[in-house]
């Protein structure tokens, strides 16, 4: 269990920080989403 919520602590983290890192990519990404 606490190696669970450990993995997904630090999930968490790296989608925080792909979104502090690159903003506009995961814009564009997700415009294309919502386009299609």
């Amino acid at each position: 269990r606490a190696q669970d919520l450990a993995n997904v602590m630090a999930y968490q983290e790296w989608v925080l920080l792909g979104y502090l890192v690159c903003p506009s990519e995961l814009l564009r990404v997700t415009g294309i989403d919502i386009s299609m």
